[in-house]
């Protein structure tokens, strides 16, 4: 991961709601794992190719396990399959770059699967809503890696805070 990339996962909401929203259960302070969440749901993940096809190209993984799309480097989204099933999705957003585009295709291509955010560094759980996601990435110690949001190509970050 770069420093200017802001690190979130998705998670199934029937998981958050079911769990009373007790992030402690994916991370610890040393490390993040949201694989508990997708344990004991039968989830197809056609669903999820397809949507993430509609955001971002896909790319060749690095790991038999993984589907990847985006750029390792920018923004991308890992889909992680283990025995058939979603073992976690992680998508890493480039601060250095308007997220607003990608991040409003990526809501409504997503809508629909019950699926909310989990920000690892601050152990939240956001709705997948645009507005909460940028305001969680401009908060980030990745946005401060980030020369001058106030003055990137983010205009329409600047004004959510």
């Amino acid at each position: 991961m770069a420093v200017w990339q802001f690190t979130t996962c998705l998670v199934p909401k029937s998981w958050a709601t079911a769990n009373a929203g007790n992030v402690s259960l994916l991370s610890s302070d040393d490390y993040f794992d949201s694989s508990i969440a997708w344990m004991d749901l039968t989830i197809d993940r056609c669903s999820f190719d397809e949507a993430f096809d509609k955001v971002l190209g896909r790319r060749k993984a690095w790991h038999e396990n993984q589907t990847a799309w985006g750029d390792e480097q920018r923004t991308d989204i890992q889909l992680w399959i283990e025995h058939g099933h979603i073992e976690g999705i992680q998508l890493r957003m480039n601060l250095n770059e308007d997220l607003e585009p990608f991040l409003s295709r990526f809501c409504e291509a997503l809508d629909g699967l019950d699926c909310i955010v989990f920000v690892p560094e601050t152990k939240q759980l956001l709705p997948l809503a645009l507005d909460a996601i940028i305001r969680a990435a401009l908060a980030s110690t990745a946005a401060s890696f980030v020369k001058d949001v106030s003055t990137s190509p983010a205009p329409s970050l600047t004004f959510v805070v």
